[in-house]
């Protein structure tokens, strides 16, 4: 069970909630808003133009960005060091913009114009 203690009210009734349940393992820590949807709509759209237009698969290409801009870490898998790519699903709002905005200049550097997202019918 999780609540978003966005006001005073939630958290008194949260509080409540963890008084009455005896045994409740309580971990209260700062709300972290996820991309939306939007964001990743976008993301995946500007990923398949760069991929059809350069002649990358998606997904090889999606790997790249997350090893380019996010980063890799090593991990000791069955016996072996391993190189895994940082997820995006842990990035907030703000983070997955600077991704996108990542992503754009991207595609300028080799030379794909992308569209801006009031052409997807995505403008905030």
């Amino acid at each position: 069970m999780f609540f978003i203690l966005r006001d005073e009210t939630i958290l008194k009734n949260c509080l409540d909630v963890i008084q009455q349940s005896i045994g409740c393992t309580v971990e209260i820590k700062p709300y972290k808003k996820t991309r939306s949807g939007r964001q990743n709509r976008l993301y995946w759209t500007l990923l398949g133009i760069i991929a059809k237009d350069a002649g990358y698969e998606l997904d090889d290409l999606h790997t790249a960005v997350k090893v380019r801009f996010l980063g890799a870490d090593e991990k000791l898998i069955a016996g072996q060091l391993v190189t895994v790519p940082k997820s995006t699903t842990g990035l907030n709002t703000r983070e997955f913009t600077e991704l996108v905005d990542k992503v754009y200049a991207l595609g300028a550097q080799m030379g794909i114009v992308l569209p801006v997202p009031s052409y997807f019918g995505m403008e905030e």
